[in-house]
């Protein structure tokens, strides 16, 4: 196995950084844009119009999916990376942020959907809701 590239990983890193940011930036967008003319849901044939929370739902479920997934790879990525050190304290360092950064992510995100609760129901059942709803 050759030598691991650092330049290499700290490309796929900002590449990941920005592919992160353009999915934001299009949530952003349609939620902008949906908010602005909910008649653009369900336009098609057969299709019905869906209330501007449950599309906020919808790519709340969608992007839980995605972070999940990204988080399984990165944590076998994290393990693989580790696996093949071979005692490479820089490789192993590398292996050990992935996993950490990945688990952190992924506990971060949770941690957000429970501040946050169901925006179905306007937020209700977060911890915000909960205790600063009567401001």
């Amino acid at each position: 196995m050759g030598k691991f590239d650092h330049k290499k990983a700290h490309r796929w890193v900002k590449i990941s950084q920005v592919v992160f940011a353009v999915l934001i930036l299009v949530f952003i967008f349609i939620a902008v844009l949906y908010g602005n003319n909910p008649s653009l849901a369900g336009s098609g044939s057969g299709g019905s119009a869906l209330s501007f929370p449950d599309l906020i739902v919808a790519l709340r479920n969608g992007m839980s999916v995605l972070i999940g997934a990204l988080a399984v790879i990165m944590t076998i990525a994290g393990g693989v990376v580790y696996a093949v050190s071979q005692g490479n304290p820089n490789q192993m360092a590398v292996g050990r942020d992935l996993i950490v950064s990945a688990i952190s992510g992924l506990a971060l995100y949770a941690f957000s959907l429970y501040l946050l609760g169901n925006p179905g129901t306007g937020g209700a059942g977060g911890l915000i809701a909960k205790y600063f709803g009567g401001w």
